[in-house]
């Protein structure tokens, strides 16, 4: 009799711990189930490339207006600045303030640093929630300040009785 009880719970225990694998694996698969269905659901594609407008070739405005192609699902936009003494700028905008918000229009902004004489190139990197995207084909300008010339002496003009004229 003892010899049948030990091996009825020998079998027991065989049996359970084979139920026990069975139901790890199953609970696995449907988690696995889960999580593929689920994936996907929340999150956005990484946003494309910006596609650079302006400025471009030669201009004359030391704090140009920076403007690009909006990007669907870019929720932030870093721009990158290079002028003739190397880096100028490094500075992130949000769509709102670049004003493309809903990202199916221009995206501009001007930032107050002054840029120095000579050549430059400027990028654009796009980001939202699921990362960050590519960077944009760069876009070379040349920036020429006027030159001024000598200065022409207009007043006072002719003999002056007045020892500091205005």
């Amino acid at each position: 009799m003892f010899w049948l009880q030990t091996k009825r719970i020998r079998a027991m225990k065989c049996l359970s711990f084979k139920y026990a694998k069975l139901r790890l694996f199953i609970l696995t698969i449907l988690g696995l189930v889960f999580f593929c269905l689920n994936s996907g659901e929340a999150q956005d594609a990484v946003p494309g490339a910006a596609t650079l407008v302006s400025p471009a070739g030669t201009i004359t405005d030391i704090t140009p207006e920076y403007t690009w192609s909006a990007e669907s699902n870019s929720t932030r936009y870093y721009l990158w600045v290079d002028d003739s003494t190397g880096n100028r700028i490094t500075q992130w905008y949000t769509a709102e303030q670049a004003g493309c918000a809903g990202g199916t229009s221009q995206c501009s902004v001007t930032p107050s640093i002054e840029l120095v004489e000579g050549s430059g190139t400027w990028w654009i990197q796009t980001w939202n929630d699921s990362g960050y995207g590519p960077w944009s084909d760069p876009k070379n300008f040349s920036l020429e300040c006027a030159q001024l010339g000598m200065p022409v002496l207009d007043s006072p003009f002719g003999i002056t009785r007045v020892s500091t004229p205005t």
